[in-house]
């Protein structure tokens, strides 16, 4: 008689469908944040950042997903 599992295995479609949908989500909250970049009150909050600042912004946004 075979040895029963305590380890549940999932199929590839459900991992697959699951990995998908993180993606998406974070890609559409990542280009949402172009909107923000040229929203005025966000632009004299931090003071008309650079293009450095900007991309620092968008970078940290998945970063802190990880968090």
């Amino acid at each position: 008689m075979a040895e029963s599992s305590n380890f549940r295995t999932f199929s590839l479609p459900t991992i697959t469908v699951l990995l998908c949908s993180a993606g998406v989500m974070m890609g559409l909250d990542t280009s949402s944040i172009a909107v923000f970049l040229s929203y005025e009150p966000f632009i004299g909050y931090f003071e008309h950042p650079n293009s450095f600042i900007q991309g620092m912004v968008v970078a940290s946004n998945p970063a802190g997903a990880f968090c």
